[in-house]
C-alpha cells in the first residue's frame, strides 16, 4: 500500500525512506532508519502520534531537517564534552592563532566541560547555561572573564549548528554582565617627557622611544628587521610580530589587512634606530634573521624582558607603574588630544574600525575639540585665520 500502512498484520515501507503504520493501542506509529549498528543492522527512530496526519507531519519535518543538513542523523547522542574536543581538535587549531587556540581550550577544559560536559549538544538549554554563567560570577569571576566564556561557547556551538548538530543555538539567548570599561592609564606630556629622559640610560630606551612615538604593539616592536625598514622613505613596514608559542619566540605575519601597515618614521624614531645600529655594530651583532631590538646577547627579546626593563624606567622617572601597552595608549592618546585626525590615527595603530578607536581614545577626543574650540573662537574674534 502506498500509504505506508500495514497489508496483511504486516508494517509497509513507503518508498521515501519511513513507513507509518496504526498501532494496537490506538495511536500512530512511523519508524525511520537513523542508522546501522556494529553489526551492520539499521538503527530506527520512532515517531508518535494520536493520528497518522500527525505523525506524518512530525516523521517529514525530521526527515527534511536531516537532509537540509539542519540536524544530524546519528544513533547516538553527542555528548557537549565530546563535540568541544572535537570542536578544538578539528575546527580551531588548523585554523586559528595558537594563542586564540590556547584561550579556547582553557575555558573548555576549566569550566564548559566540568560543568555541562556530560550534556547532550542537541539538549544544551539556556538556561543550563545561564546558570553556569551566573555561578561562575558568584564565584566572583570577572564580567570580562564571564563573557569570554559565553563566547567560546558559542562559538563552538555556531559550529555545531553548521554541521547539522542542533537546530539554533542556546548559548546566543543567555545574559552576561556588562563589563565596566576602567580608565585608561596613559603618560601625559610631561610625564611621557620625564619616561624619555629616564629611558635615556636603559638599554632599551631606544625601543620604548620608537615605541612612544610609533603606538606599535610589543610584539610588532620586537618583531622588526632591518628590512622592515626604509630610511630614504623614513617609513616603517609592520608585517610581523614576536610571539612566544610552546616556549618558542615565534615571527608570525600579522592576521588582519588594517594591521599590516605602513607608517612614517619620525625624527626620535630615526635616531632611536640608528642608536640601536650602532650598538649592533659594535658588539658585531649579525642575527640572520634581522631583527632590530636584541636582548643582551644579540638575540630575540622577549616581551617579558621588555616589561622588566620597562618597570625599571617608569620607577627611575617617578612614574606609576603600567604594562607596555599603555606606551600605545599615550602614543594615540597624544595624537588625538594634539589635532591629529581619528582617521590617520586609526591607521596608524592598525585598528580595522574607526569606532573601535574613538571608543579607545574619547578622552583625547575631548581634549582635541576643545582645542578646535578655541581655535575657532580665536578666528571669529580676529576675523582672520592668521
Amino acid at each position: 500500500m502506498s500509504d505506508g500502512t500495514k497489508q496483511n498484520g504486516k508494517r509497509v515501507r513507503r518508498p521515501d525512506g519511513y513507513s507509518i503504520a496504526k498501532r494496537a493501542d490506538g495511536r500512530w506509529e512511523s519508524r525511520i532508519v537513523i542508522g546501522y549498528n556494529d553489526s551492520g543492522n539499521p538503527i530506527r527512530k520512532s515517531f508518535y502520534g494520536v493520528s497518522r496526519a500527525a505523525v506524518l507531519a512530525l516523521v517529514q519535518d525530521y526527515k527534511s531537517k536531516v537532509d537540509t543538513g539542519r540536524i544530524s542523523a546519528s544513533s547516538k547522542e553527542m555528548l557537549l564534552g565530546q563535540w568541544l574536543e572535537v570542536w578544538l581538535s578539528q575546527y580551531v587549531l588548523p585554523h586559528r592563532e595558537p594563542k586564540t587556540y590556547r584561550y579556547y581550550e582553557a575555558y573548555c577544559r576549566l569550566h564548559l566541560v566540568p560543568a555541562l560536559g556530560k550534556v547532550p549538544v542537541r539538549k544544551l538549554t539556556p538556561n543550563q547555561i545561564q546558570k553556569l554563567l551566573n555561578e561562575k560570577l558568584a564565584e566572583g569571576l570577572s564580567a570580562y572573564f564571564i563573557r569570554g566564556l559565553r563566547a567560546t561557547l558559542r562559538a563552538a556551538l555556531a559550529q555545531a549548528w553548521k554541521t547539522g548538530l542542533i537546530e539554533q543555538n542556546p548559548a546566543s539567548r543567555v545574559s552576561t554582565p556588562k563589563v565596566e570599561r576602567s580608565e585608561t592609564r596613559f603618560l601625559g606630556p610631561s610625564a611621557a617627557k620625564k619616561f624619555l629622559v629616564a629611558a635615556k640610560q636603559n638599554r632599551l630606551g631606544p625601543l620604548f622611544e620608537f615605541t612612544l612615538v610609533t603606538g606599535l604593539r610589543i610584539g610588532e616592536v620586537t618583531g622588526l628587521t632591518w628590512d622592515d625598514i626604509d630610511f630614504n622613505t623614513k617609513t616603517v613596514r609592520v608585517r610581523n610580530q614576536l610571539q612566544r608559542i610552546d616556549g618558542k619566540l615565534i615571527l608570525k605575519s600579522l592576521k588582519s589587512e588594517s594591521s599590516r601597515r605602513e607608517i612614517s618614521l619620525g625624527e626620535i624614531g630615526e635616531r632611536a634606530l640608528q642608536s640601536v645600529k650602532a650598538e649592533q655594530l659594535l658588539n658585531g651583532w649579525a642575527p640572520e634573521e634581522g631583527y632590530i631590538f636584541l636582548n643582551s646577547k644579540g638575540r630575540p627579546l622577549d616581551p617579558k624582558n621588555v616589561e622588566v626593563h620597562l618597570k625599571s624606567v617608569l620607577k627611575s622617572a617617578g612614574l606609576p607603574p603600567m604594562s607596555f601597552h599603555k606606551l600605545r595608549h599615550t602614543a594615540a592618546t597624544l595624537m588625538v588630544a594634539g589635532g591629529v585626525e581619528l582617521h590617520q590615527v586609526m591607521k596608524q595603530l592598525g585598528h580595522s574600525q574607526i569606532s573601535l578607536t574613538a571608543n579607545l581614545y574619547a578622552h583625547g577626543v575631548s581634549e582635541a575639540q576643545r582645542k578646535a574650540t578655541s581655535v575657532l573662537e580665536r578666528v571669529l574674534d580676529s576675523g582672520s585665520l592668521d
